[in-house]
Parts: C-alpha cells; structure tokens; sequence
C-alpha cells in the first residue's frame, strides 16, 4: 500500500471513530426522554396538565376523569381546579394507571364567558417507557369530561359550541421579569408594560413561551391584565405602594415586583393673583397650595420673576404654608408657585412695586 493510500485510510479511521463518539451520547440522551402528549420532557422534569372547557351556557352539572400512568409519572400533589373545594375527587388504581373521577360542587359554573380552566395537574416524569415515544400514539396522562349539563338541563356534551381541550407543556421552574419596581407617577389610569420571561428546566430556556399568572396585592392601588404570556400590563387605580406577584403555569415558579402608585399635583393656588407694594421694604405673605390633598409630592417651587423688583423669602414650600414677599424697587415682577412633582401644575401673583 503506497503512503498516500495508508495516510487516507488512517484519516477514515480516525473521522469514523470521532463520529462515533459524538453519536453515542446522543442515542443515549434520547433515551431517558418519554413522550407525553407530543411533549418530550427528560426524566426528574416537570410536567404541567390543563384541561379546559367554553360552552354557550352556564353549566350546573360538571364531571369527569383523569387517568395517568404511574409507571412514568408521580403526581406531585393534590389536583387543583378553578375555584378552590369547588370539586371532589376519588382516586382509584388499576395496575400502572392511576384514575380520578372528579365532580364539580359548586351550583353553577361560568363557561360562557370565557374558557375555563376545570383542573390543573403537575407531575414528575419518574421514567422512560418504550410505550410512550416518538414512534407510539398512547398518552400516559389524559383526561375527558363524563358529564356536562346545563343549567336548563340540555346535555352540552352533545353542543358542538362545546369547546373542551388540554395543554401539556414541561413546567417552567422560575420566572424572571423585566424590573423589579415600578413608578406610575401619572395617578389613576397610568400603566406600564413590564416583560416577564418564564425559563424552562433545559438549559435555561428562556426562548420558549410559558403561561402566568399576575396577582395584584391591593386592586384599590393598581390592577392587572396579562399581555399573551409575554409581560404584564400594570394600570393605577390610586395612590400607595403594592406588589404583583407573577407565578409560572402550575405554581412551580414565582417574582413579584414592587408598584409606587403616585398622586400627581392637579391644581396649584396662590391665596392672592395681585398685590400692591407702595415702596422699597414694604412686604406682603402669600400662602401656597397644591391639590388634591392626598398628592405624593406637595413640595412648590417658588420663583420671582425679576429679583431686583420683589425678593421671596424661600425657594421651596410645602403645600399651605406662606413665605413673604418684599419689595426691593419700583415695577413689576411675577411671583410663581410650580409643583415640583413634574406635573408642571402652577399658579402666580402679579406684584407691583410703586417705589
């Protein structure tokens, strides 16, 4: 063999052998995942379960059933529904699958309006299976409605405006969100827009798009309204401090950020508009405030407008209280009193000096 040729065949050896190392641990990874409703979490990950319904009435009958197989998956604890005791549940186990039969206790329940999400279910994926992969169309976790009733009786299983589907998605373990505090300085009906990113268990996924929760700590301060699983939009309602609280699809994650709702300054009064000084020393109080009286910021900035004609005896005030005024010489000079809390409110007095 020339050297040429045995150079190639050494090159050959070494690229099959470099190929093989990088294809082994693959196959190997791809084993410990298992599939879950064409979700493909690893082993030790979190995997979050809804199920839902919209119908075109109010529903005083609801029941129905979840089944998971315990051979893969652990339920991480009791299964949560819409509305907290507003269900009973009975487990039953029939060899690797675990069934629940759950019923609705509440008198009425409200899907007209909008989707309702009827239970939520977190699991552990405990192990792989050769019956739940790629290749197989078995689930190890579903669930179905038995009965869904009107409240004028009709059978809404029957409805085609009955509208029932589920999600399953790998659980998001925390949550991050754009700030950590927010200022509305604007008062009642001010709001901002504050990204939130849901990370994932792999790798910090911070890519993908995750469902949460907004819960504000005092609706009488500031409200909230998600903005499709991307932010939170936080509007003022009046003035104080709260917090929201963000919590990931499942409770599994949560942040919360501070909210400073300010009341801004709408009115500024001087006590007089204009004022006459005979001569040089002569001086006149003005009395000062701001409006409304529960405005955060009630600190005035006063200012003369000519300093040789008539001098202020302080710069600033807070709203109520006077400062004096004094001529210096004869003419004109505009006394102004301007909020200090940006809202650009002001009031002024005319003072004529005659000499």
């Amino acid at each position: 063999m020339s050297r040429s040729k045995k150079f190639l065949s050494l090159v050959l050896t070494v690229i099959m052998a470099v190929t093989m190392m990088v294809v082994a641990p693959a196959t190997a990874s791809a084993a410990e995942n298992v599939r879950i409703n064409e979700v493909y979490p690893e082993i030790g990950q979190k995997i979050i379960y809804n199920l839902y319904v919209q119908t075109d009435s109010v529903v005083s009958v609801m029941e129905g059933r979840l089944n998971y197989d315990t051979s893969v998956l652990s339920l991480d604890n009791k299964l949560s529904y819409d509305t907290q005791n507003s269900f009973v549940d009975t487990t039953t186990a029939v060899e690797d699958m675990t069934r629940v039969d759950f019923k609705g206790t509440k008198s009425t329940y409200d899907c007209k309006s909008a989707r309702m999400t009827v239970l939520t279910a977190v699991f552990t994926v405990k192990a792989a299976s050769a019956k739940y992969t790629a290749s197989t169309n078995d689930d190890a976790v579903s669930a179905c409605f038995t009965s869904l009733t009107s409240t004028s009786g009709q059978d809404l299983m029957k409805s085609e405006n009955t509208n029932i589907t589920t999600r399953t998605v790998i659980g998001a373990t925390r949550v991050t969100m754009a700030k950590s505090s927010v200022v509305l300085d604007r008062g009642a009906g001010d709001a901002e827009t504050v990204k939130v990113k849901a990370v994932g268990p792999v790798n910090d996924d911070t890519n993908s798009t995750y469902l949460c929760t907004y819960k504000s700590s005092n609706t009488r301060i500031c409200k909230v309204t998600s903005t499709k699983s991307t932010g939170v939009k936080i509007t003022a309602v009046g003035p104080g401090t709260a917090y929201v609280t963000c919590t990931t699809d499942g409770g599994l994650g949560s942040t919360r950020i501070k909210v400073t709702v300010k009341q801004p300054v709408k009115k500024v009064t001087l006590n007089k508009s204009k004022v006459t000084l005979k001569k040089k020393g002569r001086s006149v109080n003005l009395k000062a405030t701001a409006a409304p009286g529960n405005a955060s910021n009630k600190k005035l900035r006063i200012v003369s407008t000519n300093k040789k004609v008539a001098k202020v005896s302080a710069s600033t005030v807070n709203s109520g209280k006077t400062f004096k005024v004094t001529a210096k010489k004869r003419g004109v000079s505009y006394i102004t009193a301007t909020a200090t809390d940006g809202s650009k409110k002001s009031a002024k007095c005319k003072v004529t000096v005659k000499k």
